[in-house]
């Protein structure tokens, strides 16, 4: 959407915030969905007993009122909540791809022979995509709003984002601001804990996952740990920070040197990232590979372009799978 510069129908991606997901959860709702899913009529009773038995007591000025027994929502914490929670979002689901199937949205597509993405769930993160005219805008409006109504969801447009592609004319834009009602750009937001869009510097955009090694590195430096405590701290806390970026994401190499720097520093006691004191060992030697059992540690550019092997892989089989379809 980005690059998008040439044709006359632009393309708007749309990010909701979705306010107390989970308390908001209409139970009655649940349960239709479940019944129009095929799930059998035991496991729909025994879901619905579940959920609705729980009692809670409060605590006021020392006295204890209750028990109050709600009528929405599902726990939080609770291993079955994301589960069910699941279930409602796809009433979403099916209101959006209902829509495609009559033909009032269209979504958006990386290519032209690509299919073409609607919506992206994932729990209660959505994304929403449609052309940038004022009847697909509308009909996800429309949608929303239904989904409101029957879930019991509420959905803070005030909260959530929006992003147009490069073609889309200020104009338009204000106007399927208004007509959305949001007004926030979504250059700046974040997705699932990674950015939403990637600028000119790389560098800038996942500093960060620095900043965040550095407060677990800090407050690590204040307590007595020996090698071998410093290296499981290392090994599973310290390079489990960028991993999950570099799996959707190529970092720059000088952000991963910077971050075994800190590393590097933290392992041999210096304090503020300062190269004082003797180093023994280097820290290649000390790293080499994850798989060989006599190293302490493994570097994060080996992590780097193990990444980048997977994802070529990931590319390639895509690309020849498309071929042979």
């Amino acid at each position: 959407m980005k690059q998008k510069k040439g044709g006359n129908k632009g393309e708007v991606a749309l990010k909701l915030d979705v306010s107390k997901a989970y308390d908001r959860v209409d139970w009655s709702f649940l349960q239709y969905q479940m019944i129009q899913m095929g799930f059998s009529r035991k496991w729909i009773d025994w879901i619905m007993l579940c959920i609705s038995t729980v009692s809670y007591s409060v605590n006021f000025n020392g006295e204890q009122i209750g028990p109050i027994s709600p009528t929405r929502g599902l726990r939080q914490g609770d291993p079955l909540s994301p589960y069910l929670f699941l279930l409602c979002v796809e009433g979403l689901s099916r209101s959006i791809r209902n829509s495609v199937e009559e033909g009032k949205l269209s979504g958006c597509k990386i290519h032209v022979q690509a299919p073409s993405v609607t919506h992206l769930l994932f729990a209660d993160d959505s994304f929403l995509f449609c052309k940038a005219t004022m009847e697909e805008t509308r009909e996800i409006k429309t949608i929303l709003q239904k989904y409101e109504l029957c879930s019991g969801q509420a959905i803070n447009f005030q909260k959530s984002g929006i992003y147009f592609s490069a073609n889309v004319r200020v104009d338009k834009q204000e106007e399927i601001k208004n007509m959305l009602e949001v007004h926030n750009d979504l250059s700046s937001g974040r997705y699932l804990g990674l950015p939403s869009l990637i600028g000119r510097s790389k560098k800038q955009v996942f500093n960060f996952l620095k900043d965040r090694l550095w407060r677990k590195i800090q407050g690590w430096s204040s307590k007595c740990l020996s090698k071998a405590g410093k290296a499981v701290l290392l090994r599973n806390v310290a390079q489990a920070v960028p991993s999950y970026a570099m799996s959707c994401f190529m970092l720059p190499k000088s952000l991963c040197k910077e971050l075994e720097r800190m590393m590097n520093s933290f392992w041999w006691g210096s304090k503020d990232n300062e190269r004082k004191g003797i180093r023994w060992l280097s820290w290649t030697n000390m790293s080499m590979s994850k798989s060989n059992s006599n190293a302490m540690l493994y570097l994060v550019l080996l992590l780097y372009y193990s990444f980048k092997s997977k994802k070529t892989q990931l590319q390639r089989s895509a690309i020849f799978g498309c071929i042979h379809a």
